[in-house]
């Protein structure tokens, strides 16, 4: 019986466990990990996102405008497709976001406690959840 040199283990190794992590989580699964409430960690001020299970999410924050703070909640409806996350605005106060805002952001890494994303725009972010 020939044994494998320890180097061609390794890249054997490194090569199956690359193909795992770079493996992009289903669909279903990142609907079932996405539901909870996240606080924003790449905001200057605080934001948190709420996604329900039912669909529907709600944010908080706040924006600047006109040199001021003003705080914002938006609603709207999410789904996943392809491995991103669909939000669609449906209402926002006070308005600053058009209704019928669509945003794309493709899941980087989402766990239980983290959640990483790529916007349309080519900006990572990422989000911590918080437990109830």
């Amino acid at each position: 019986m020939r044994i494998a040199p320890p180097a061609a283990c390794l890249a054997t190794t490194l090569i199956c466990l690359s193909t795992v992590l770079g493996h992009q989580l289903p669909d279903a699964q990142i609907e079932k990990l996405l539901v909870g409430k996240w606080q924003h960690t790449d905001s200057p001020t605080k934001a948190f996102t709420e996604y329900r299970d039912d669909g529907t999410f709600v944010g908080d924050g706040s924006i600047e405008q006109l040199g001021e703070l003003v705080k914002i909640r938006v609603w709207g409806r999410w789904k996943i497709e392809d491995g991103a996350v669909v939000e669609v605005i449906d209402k926002c106060q006070p308005a600053g976001i058009p209704i019928g805002t669509t945003l794309y952001d493709s899941v980087l890494q989402l766990n239980a406690k983290t959640f990483r994303y790529r916007t349309e725009q080519g900006i990572e972010r990422a989000k911590t959840r918080l437990l109830d």
